[in-house]
C-alpha cells in the first residue's frame, strides 16, 4: 500500500498532534513504517520542531448491501421517498422480481 493511500484519511489537528484515523492495525502498521519520514518533512515545512502524529485505529461504519436488482433499488429510494410508492401504483409499473 503507497503512503498516498494510507495519508488519504480524515486526520484531526490539535495544537501541535495531528490524529490520523485509520481502519485496521494493518494500515497502522504501515504508516509507522513511513511515519519517521513525513514528521521529520512536515516539521521541516513548518518549521514546527515539536509537531507529532499519531495514529488511531477506528471502527467503520457498517457498510450497506449493495444495490443491484432494479427492485433493491426502488426498494431503496422508496424509503426514502415515500410518494415514489404511490407513484408506482397509480402508473401501474412493475419490477422484474
Amino acid at each position: 500500500m503507497t503512503e498516498a493511500t494510507i495519508l488519504d484519511r480524515v486526520f484531526i489537528i490539535k495544537d501541535d498532534n495531528i490524529y490520523l484515523k485509520l481502519e485496521n492495525q494493518l494500515l497502522v502498521d504501515q504508516f509507522n513504517k513511513v511515519k519517521g519520514e513525513i514528521v521529520e518533512f512536515l516539521r521541516n515545512q513548518l518549521n514546527n520542531k515539536k509537531l507529532t502524529i499519531h495514529a488511531e485505529i477506528v471502527e467503520m461504519a457498517e457498510q450497506k448491501a449493495s444495490l443491484f436488482s432494479n427492485s433493491d433499488k426502488f426498494k431503496f429510494l422508496a424509503e426514502k421517498y415515500p410518494i415514489l410508492e404511490d407513484l408506482r401504483k397509480k402508473l401501474g409499473l412493475e419490477f422484474d422480481y
